[in-house]
């Protein structure tokens, strides 16, 4: 057979083909005849909701729309086409409605995960103490400590707002300008207390505020001295307390001198931590309360007893006069002023000409355990009372009387 040999087609086969290829023609051109009279039949809205399908002429148009991804399909009965857009606005209405409130939530939420994501980069500098507030709430911090931190704050926020409006602008040149300030007006261990809580604050917000990080962490604390605060003699504060102009006030430093309490728990004592019947004070104290088990008791000295017996029951606190100058950070000023009128000096230079205090209600706390422990009371005793951590930390507030000694000294046998 020759290589250049084709099989002739048949007759009948071509006819098949050509049919094939006709009828594959028409069905095309029908599909697409099909789809441009739908196309023609179809009228959108100019919103871009709801749409018209006329199935044939005189027959009512057919709305269409599509909701949350569902087909929806419902007959106008209008053959007019005007009057079938107008049904078709009608029908569509509320789903125009629920679709518009859709988008509304949808772009809130969209708003709110942005604003969690993002940084704030605005912290006007007068809520840098809410908004620090709002970690503390977290973190069991003590009554007396939060109104520490407030006063430390405050003070912060005054001195800088007027250099900066925004906390994100205190760098680390301005930090160092109100620290060296700040070392001169107080003692090691306040501007210890105030560093760390500078560097806490700034830690807890700048992630949220984008707040320079390092503004406080190159300072390092001050090496903290002694306390240079000097027990108060028996008779100073009997002239102390006569000369006290309000029974209030009397009352704050009589709790002191003979509970050995700090300035918070003296000032926020409450009747219900007054037993009269077995003559005690039942207190937590504020600053070690998270730490205890359970209340200090101590026994009620007859002088306060009967100061105490002479007030009136008019609130929750023994004394709201007291209780209102500590929560506005006045009664330590208030009895700084009053010692100061009774001649006695409270505070002092150093050699940087750093002042020291001297003599403040805190000496109460000294005077307390000094009376204690010359009184026959036995210090570990006196340690609980107190509620000093070791025996040293009450040892160092013991102040030796010289007269003390030498009476003890004097009662010894005699056996040489």
């Amino acid at each position: 057979m020759s290589q250049n040999y084709i099989p002739r087609r048949t007759p009948l086969f071509c006819t098949k083909l050509c049919f094939f290829l006709e009828s594959l023609d028409k069905m095309v051109g029908m599909n697409v005849h099909y789809r441009q009279q739908q196309r023609k039949n179809m009228t959108r809205r100019g919103n871009g909701f709801g749409s018209l399908i006329n199935k044939g002429e005189g027959r009512a148009w057919l709305a269409r729309w599509v909701y949350k991804g569902q087909v929806y399909y419902r007959t106008t009965g209008e053959t007019d086409k005007k009057k079938a857009l107008k049904e078709l606005e009608r029908i569509t209405r509320p789903f125009r409605e629920k679709r518009a409130i859709d988008v509304e939530r949808n772009l809130l939420l969209r708003i709110q995960s942005m604003q969690e994501c993002c940084p704030r980069t605005q912290l006007p500098i007068e809520s840098i103490w809410n908004e620090f507030a709002k970690k503390l709430k977290h973190d069991d911090v003590a009554e007396g400590t939060t109104r520490i931190y407030f006063n430390a704050v405050t003070q912060l926020v005054e001195w800088m707002k007027k250099k900066v409006k925004n906390a994100r602008d205190i760098t680390q040149k301005l930090a160092e300008e109100y620290l060296d300030e700040l070392a001169s007006s107080v003692g090691a261990n306040t501007y210890n207390i105030r560093l760390v809580l500078f560097k806490r604050i700034w830690k807890s917000l700048k992630d949220e505020f984008t707040l320079v990080d390092d503004a406080w962490e190159k300072f390092n604390k001050k090496k903290a001295t002694k306390s240079s605060r000097r027990t108060m003699q028996n008779i100073e504060l009997a002239d102390v307390i006569s000369k006290a102009e309000t029974k209030d006030m009397r009352l704050l430093l009589t709790v002191g001198l003979y509970t050995g309490l700090r300035i918070s728990d003296c000032s926020l004592l409450k009747w219900s931590e007054v037993d009269f019947d077995n003559k005690l004070l039942r207190v937590r104290p504020i600053k070690t309360r998270k730490h205890m088990s359970g209340p200090i008791e101590i026994p009620i000295h007859p002088a306060l007893l009967k100061m105490l017996e002479e007030m009136p029951h008019t609130s929750e606190y023994v004394s709201e006069s007291n209780a209102a100058d500590y929560k506005n950070g006045h009664a330590s000023d208030k009895v700084v002023e009053l010692f100061k009128k009774c001649g006695i000096k409270t505070s002092t230079k150093d050699d940087d000409g750093k002042t020291k205090l001297l003599c403040g209600f805190h000496s109460l706390r000294h005077t307390f355990v000094s009376n204690a422990i010359n009184s026959g009371m036995s210090p570990l005793l006196v340690q609980r009372i107190v509620g000093h951590s070791s025996i040293d930390m009450t040892s160092a507030y013991f102040h030796d009387n010289a007269a003390k000694a030498a009476e003890g000294i004097n009662a010894m046998p005699d056996v040489a």
